[in-house]
């Protein structure tokens, strides 16, 4: 154990001891330990702990001769996290004056112990007694937890000394040592029960409550089933016993007379009773499990009784109104369809083949939507442009029609036309076998003839001209 070789009052103390012998109270209040090194520090002068580790509470005091006084403390592990050496103790007083003050102070040096920290599973737990010089003090005291007060086996056996062990044994007629028990069924008169005896009762007792609680609950239940009444005196919602007698005398006789069920409405193999006659049931069970039923074009009739067992009606999300004609209505739902009849159709394809495109009864719908697509509507045109090469021929081709005319112009002076021979006929010739014309005119030529051909899809014209810059641009129409 840690050898306190260095040790002493401090100057507080010693000023708070000339106190204690001038009258005040001298009240020892706590010990502090540490494991601060003294080194060359002077007992004297210190205020506090070197470096704190743990608080102790002052257990005991007693006096002793020569001017000292014993005070002791448990020292415990219980409380400490990291461990620490128990190199340093100190006792704090209550000064009136300066309030608590280091009173004494001991130094162990390097003869310290080491407190281990409660984790490691190791326990301390030590009772340590301090002579403490107090002088002629004769009001000496302590703040103390009488819940941390022990006592040694000396003080113990001091304390006893002059007791006389020759106590009775306890009956139901005189006090004495009574042995306890922890049955909860025995019979005997010099035994006393455990609280472990007691709570085992009252856990039984609280379950017998609790037991009859529910059963009363029941049976108020199936009076008021059958048309009785339960009073409840106290409002606590559990009739008591007497209440419960009383209502069972209420149930009305021959309580069966309002019910309505008839053969027909119980399960067949099973019976109830109606106006206190047996009615047995005749109701089939049709399915058990699971039942699906798929719609078809007729009535589906399902028997009457019992299913046991969910009836799953099964959908099509493709019933919707835009899926069948608008002269049908399927399960409530009226279709929006538009009905292509034979007459329909027949007047389609009559219209296809007037505007000049083949249709036939034996085309799909989609086919014939194609074909109106060919259907020409007007008169169609494009334009371009070209560059003239050397030999001054303009051809444009790759033309969804043959045209009827054209136009190419190479400045704001020099253009040329061609006008198809079966399109066009001079008005001062109107009898005139049609021909095509192609004239071009210039700055230096007003009005010449050029020559050229149409082709299926597209013209050919021979110029005197040729583009070495920029593009000719040119029109056709059908």
């Amino acid at each position: 154990m840690s050898s306190f070789g260095a040790k002493g009052l401090t100057n507080k103390g010693r000023v708070l001891q000339a106190k204690a012998q001038a009258g005040t109270q001298l009240r020892y209040t706590k010990y502090v330990l540490g494991d601060g090194q003294l080194g060359g520090q002077s007992i004297a002068t210190l205020t506090n702990v070197i470096s704190p580790k743990k608080s102790a509470d002052v257990t005991r005091l007693w006096m002793h001769p020569l001017n000292e006084a014993i005070v002791g403390f448990v020292l415990s592990n219980q409380d400490v996290t990291t461990g620490f050496y128990f190199r340093e103790l100190g006792l704090y007083a209550m000064d009136p004056d300066e309030g608590e003050i280091l009173y004494w102070y001991g130094n162990a040096g390097d003869t310290a112990d080491y407190i281990p920290p409660t984790s490691t599973g190791d326990v301390v737990s030590k009772t340590i007694d301090i002579y403490v010089y107090v002088g002629t003090a004769s009001n000496v005291t302590l703040t103390v937890d009488q819940n941390l007060a022990y006592v040694t086996h000396d003080e113990l056996e001091a304390a006893l000394e002059g007791l006389d062990p020759d106590i009775p044994t306890a009956s139901t007629t005189q006090p004495g040592i009574v042995q306890l028990s922890n049955s909860t069924n025995g019979t005997s008169e010099s035994l006393a029960a455990t609280e472990k005896a007691l709570g085992l009762v009252m856990k039984e007792a609280q379950a017998a409550k609790q037991q009859a609680s529910d059963g009363k609950g029941k049976v108020r239940d199936a009076i008021t089933g059958v048309k009785g009444t339960v009073a409840d005196a106290d409002g606590d919602g559990i009739p008591t016993f007497d209440e419960l007698a009383a209502g069972v005398k209420t149930i009305p006789a021959g309580y069966t007379a309002d019910a309505t069920a008839a053969a027909g409405d119980i399960r067949a193999g099973k019976s109830a009773y109606k106006n206190g006659v047996k009615v047995n049931g005749s109701l089939v069970t049709q399915a058990s499990g699971s039942q699906t039923v798929t719609p078809g074009p007729s009535d589906i009739v399902k028997g009457a009784g019992i299913y046991d067992g969910p009836i799953t009606i099964l959908g099509d999300p493709d019933l919707v109104p835009w899926n069948f004609p608008k002269d049908v209505n399927l399960f409530g739902i009226q279709g929006t369809l538009e009905r292509l009849t034979t007459t329909d159709r027949n007047a389609i394809i009559a219209a296809i083949v007037s505007k000049g495109v083949a249709a036939y009864e034996s085309d799909s719908n989609a086919v014939l939507a194609q074909k109106i697509g060919q259907i020409i509507t007007g008169k169609r045109f494009n334009y371009g442009d070209i560059r003239i090469p050397s030999n001054g021929v303009i051809t444009v081709s790759g033309l969804a029609y043959k045209p009827s005319f054209f136009i190419w112009v190479l400045s704001s002076y020099d253009f040329g036309f061609g006008i198809r021979g079966n399109s066009f006929t001079s008005p001062h010739q109107p009898n005139a076998t049609p021909k095509d014309v192609f004239l071009y005119y210039t700055a230096n030529y007003p009005v010449a003839s050029l020559s050229g051909d149409f082709s299926e899809s597209g013209f050919t014209v021979y110029t005197p001209f040729k583009t070495t810059t920029g593009d000719t641009r040119w029109w056709a129409y059908e």
